[in-house]
Order: C-alpha cells, then structure tokens, then sequence
C-alpha cells in the first residue's frame, strides 16, 4: 500500500495590508476549506513546509500563527512542519514550536519502507540565502545512517531549476530562489545515491526538475495569484510513495505526475563541463546572515 501524505505551504496568512498577488486577508478562509479536503483524503501524514506567514508584527503573527494551530490541531495523524524564511522574521522558534505544538529543527522518521527527511536548514535571508556548514553535515550524517529510499521536505527549494516566468524570481539576483551554495546539498543528496524525491515550498509555483535521477518538485502557495488571477490558488498537494511516485497538486493551479523512482546508488553520468567540487568539510557553506523576507 502506498504512503499517503498531504503537503501544504506557503499559506501567507496577513498582513492586514492587501499586497498585489498574495490573498494573506482571506488565507485563513482558504486554509478552513483545505483542512476540510485534507481531512477527507486522510493522509498518513501531513507536512507543512513554511511561510504560514506574511510577517507583521510579533504580536500579530503569534495570533495569527495561534488560529492556524488550531486549524492543524483538527486534522488526524502526524503533521510536521518546516520554517519559512516569513515565519522567523517576528517569533522565534521556540515560540512557533509552542504554539504549533510540534518540534521544529532537522528531524527525520521512517515510514511504510521510506524515510522522510524534514530538513529545516535556516531560512535566513540578507543578501542572500546560505545553507551552513551545521546544515549540510547533519544531511550527510542522517542519509549515511538509513538504507530506505528516501524523501527530502524542505521550504526552499534545492535542485536549482530555472526560475524564467515566475513573478517573483526572474531576473532576481541568486540566492533569492534558492540557496546561493545549494549544489553543496545535492553533492550529498547525489553522494548517498538514497534520495529518489525532493519536495519544497517558496517559490510560488509547481514545478519538476530532475537532477541525477532525483526528482525536485515545488508546490504552489495556498493563497497566490499570479498564475490564477485574481483568485487564489488555493493549493495544496497528494504525495503517494509506492512503486511510482505520483503528486497531485489540487485547487486552481492543478498539477499531476506519476514519476519512477531512481534506483539505490545509481547516478547519472556526469555533466562534461562540471568543475570539479571544491567542498571540503563543507567549505564555504558557513557564513548564513541574518534574518529576512523576500518570499
């Protein structure tokens, strides 16, 4: 039987200024009839990948982060969540843990013969997002200690596919959309030869892109418009894990693919123009600035 599991993100929820694309005033409205839809399909586990969010103030956002609690406290099961670089502008993450009732930070588990990777590397953003060295050295220690094939969540994307098209990323200087040093993970993501999925939030959009026989997809934001103006996405994903691995994103911005998962330590061939990685202990991977907001 597959593995059945329900992602939601980039839920937005405020500020009460109306901004041009996000419907953060009615997110709270869409997320009521997501738990609804989640909840007839009953997953085995739910997983939200960040940006519940559009940061305000602390007291605003504790609120508000205190109503979607409530929400998710309605659904059944397991529900695991990642920060987003809007969720840590104004609460800490002690706070956000409380409140959500849920740990946050690196966590994995096993499940039906996979193992799930909740990779919750910082969100921070100032000039650029920076996977750390801490980051990277926990990943290459969780997947060097499992045999399953495995499913990475996290907010940010990693597999570093074009960005041509989307509202808020084209053109953007790097380390917008993704992490300026993110080739750093998919060496250790391509090093365990484990990875046969990674799943990621942020950048408002569904999209695939294979790297090493590992598929990287993106799910659209619960409450954006730029691809379904002037009404919300409102989207949330099925992930089956079985002999293929098929999403379904549901709402206005629908979006299916049944994919075949990579076989255990196999790699492509190379690219011929691939410099040869100067990673060493995670060189040049420290250095992550300060808190910010760009999605």
């Amino acid at each position: 039987m597959a593995l059945r599991i329900a992602v939601v993100t980039d839920i937005h929820y405020g500020p009460t200024k109306p901004t041009e694309t996000k419907l953060g005033l009615g997110a709270l409205q869409l997320f009521d009839e997501t738990v609804g839809e989640i909840a007839a399909y009953s997953p085995d586990l739910l997983v939200e990948l960040g940006d519940r969010l559009s940061d305000d103030s602390p007291e605003a956002d504790a609120e508000r982060l205190a109503e979607l609690a409530e929400r998710f406290a309605r659904l059944p099961g397991r529900c695991e969540h990642l920060q987003g670089n809007h969720d840590i502008v104004n609460l800490s993450e002690t706070t956000t843990s409380r409140l959500l009732g849920r740990p946050l930070g690196h966590r994995s588990h096993d499940a039906q013969d996979w193992h799930l990777v909740f990779w919750d590397a910082s969100p921070e953003y100032r000039g650029g997002l920076r996977l750390s060295g801490e980051d990277l050295e926990w990943l290459e220690r969780d997947l060097n200690a499992t045999s399953l094939p495995t499913v990475i969540f996290s907010h940010v994307p990693l597999g570093g596919g074009s960005m041509v098209g989307n509202y808020y990323f084209e053109g953007r200087s790097e380390g917008r959309a993704g992490h300026v040093n993110a080739e750093l993970a998919r060496e250790v993501i391509e090093a365990s030869g484990k990875v046969v999925l990674a799943v990621a939030g942020h950048v408002h959009w569904n999209s695939l892109h294979t790297v090493d026989g590992t598929h990287y997809v993106t799910v659209q934001s619960l409450s954006e418009t730029f691809t379904t103006a002037p009404q919300a996405a409102a989207a949330w994903a099925t992930i089956e894990l079985g002999d293929a691995l098929h999403l379904r994103v549901l709402g206005n911005d629908p979006f299916e693919v049944s994919l075949t998962p990579k076989r255990l330590g196999s790699h492509w061939l190379p690219p011929r123009t691939r410099a040869t990685s100067k990673r060493v202990g995670h060189a040049g991977a420290t250095g992550s600035e300060g808190a910010g907001s760009d999605r």
